[in-house]
């Protein structure tokens, strides 16, 4: 299972951000969650109604949107902070883009 927890800019930058993970989660047979996508969930059919023809896709962690917004928070925070003891439970990895992004890009 994977949880997209980072909101990455506004909608064009979310569209891309989740399209990948979309095409990735179909083409490995994984979880998708992407919370972070509910601010723009009611401009696309699929979002709107959470359903993503029948794959293992989703905008929610539970039913509700405010409890779903509260884990998002404390998620981050837990990650921001680094508490180690949280950071390395078996099974969990924390994967920072924005980290990612921000390397140096050797010259070609």
């Amino acid at each position: 299972m994977v949880i997209m927890n980072y909101k990455a800019g506004q909608l064009a930058n979310r569209l891309f951000y989740f399209s990948h993970f979309i095409s990735n989660s179909i083409a490995h047979n994984y979880k998708l969650i992407n919370p972070s996508f509910n601010d723009y969930k009611d401009f696309f059919t699929s979002t709107a109604t959470n359903d993503f023809n029948g794959h293992n896709i989703s905008l929610r962690i539970t039913g509700n949107q405010p409890f779903d917004e509260l884990v998002r928070k404390a998620v981050n925070a837990v990650q921001k902070v680094q508490v180690k003891p949280l950071r390395n439970l078996p099974g969990v990895s924390f994967h920072e883009i924005k980290a990612y992004d921000a390397a140096p890009k050797a010259l070609t």
